[in-house]
């Protein structure tokens, strides 16, 4: 979705872990009241494994089991879905074994 000269993240967008083997999709069990060609944008608090993203395969020789306690960065703070910065295609969300997650583009 593109806006306000930033790209925001929709639902099924694919991202990818620094540490990992294979890119997982997006994914937003309760939308948040915004939709772009039918697929909910996502924001700065979607961030949650399993809810959010699956795995990334292999981390660091063993089966990856993302850890992102802490919202994405890098959102757009100017627009606002449900309360939190929209996901744009720069925003990227840490994991605390040592992974940068990423939009893939």
């Amino acid at each position: 979705m593109i806006g306000a000269g930033k790209d925001y993240v929709v639902q099924g967008t694919k991202v990818k872990c620094s540490l990992g083997t294979t890119m997982c999709c997006l994914n937003v069990l309760q939308g948040h009241g915004v939709t772009y060609q039918g697929k909910q944008v996502l924001n700065a608090n979607d961030h949650l494994p399993v809810m959010n993203f699956t795995t990334f395969g292999v981390c660091i020789n063993k089966p990856c089991v993302p850890a992102t306690p802490l919202a994405w960065r890098f959102c757009n703070e100017d627009y606002l879905i449900d309360g939190a910065p929209a996901l744009t295609t720069n925003s990227m969300c840490v994991c605390t074994l040592g992974g940068i997650i990423s939009i893939s583009k």
